[in-house]
């Protein structure tokens, strides 16, 4: 005889109790139905989002433009920056020994360049008493392209024209363009025992460090006078 409980022929199902909070589980049908819903409202969306671009897009000529057409654009728009570029206006300012050339550059060409003469004089104990062109009875020199004429031909010139640099990019102009024709120190930029001064490198120094008006001051030089430029000794 068997010692073991009979077996009841009914098994009762005890279930866990639910969680107040929980949410019910969704099931397979739950989650396609809510991603349809989902990416419907996405499409919505994109289609109001499209319809004002597509109007936008048809009203600049670009919807439907083919490769031609943009090369097109692309042309006159080059043309109208050239345009611009070459109509630009500039104030002339000039070392002594180039006032000559200045007023040469707005003879030849006065649509582009207006020369104001500049008075270069000192004090009585030696030092600077420099008044720039350009800004009385009127300024036209802030908000202007300038063109300064450089000649550091002489220390004391160099100095003096570095005072007046500094002062133009101080009066917010628009750019300013330092042409210098010739860079006499361009030779000595190494040194060959201790002590030595290299003054090419204290000038480039110097303009490396000139106050910025917003955007890069251009210098241009046409004969640098290095010995790796020139070619040779002479």
């Amino acid at each position: 005889r068997s010692l073991a409980a009979p077996r009841s022929s009914t098994t009762a199902a005890v279930s866990a109790p639910q969680h107040p909070h929980r949410r019910p589980h969704m099931g397979a049908a739950g989650v396609c139905a809510y991603l349809c819903v989902a990416l419907a409202l996405f499409s919505a969306q994109v289609h109001a989002f499209r319809a004002p671009l597509r109007a936008a897009f048809r009203k600049s000529g670009r919807l439907g433009a083919t490769k031609e057409d943009e090369d097109t654009r692309n042309v006159a728009e080059w043309a109208t920056v050239l345009k611009e570029h070459r109509g630009r206006r500039f104030q002339v300012i000039a070392a002594e020994a180039w006032e000559d050339m200045a007023l040469k550059l707005e003879r030849e060409h006065p649509e582009r360049f207006r020369f104001h003469t500049s008075s270069w004089g000192h004090w009585p104990d030696g030092t600077d008493n420099i008044e720039i062109g350009g800004f009385s009875p009127h300024n036209v020199i802030s908000g202007s392209h300038v063109v300064f004429l450089a000649n550091f031909e002489s220390n004391a010139q160099t100095l003096s024209q570095f005072s007046v640099i500094i002062t133009l990019l101080q009066s917010f102009v628009e750019s300013l363009t330092v042409v210098l024709p010739f860079y006499p120190v361009g030779q000595m930029e190494r040194i060959t025992k201790p002590g030595q001064v290299a003054t090419a490198n204290t000038y480039a120094q110097l303009f490396s460090n000139l106050p910025s008006s917003g955007k890069p001051t251009r210098v241009m030089v046409y004969d640098i006078h290095a010995l790796q430029i020139a070619g040779g000794r002479h």
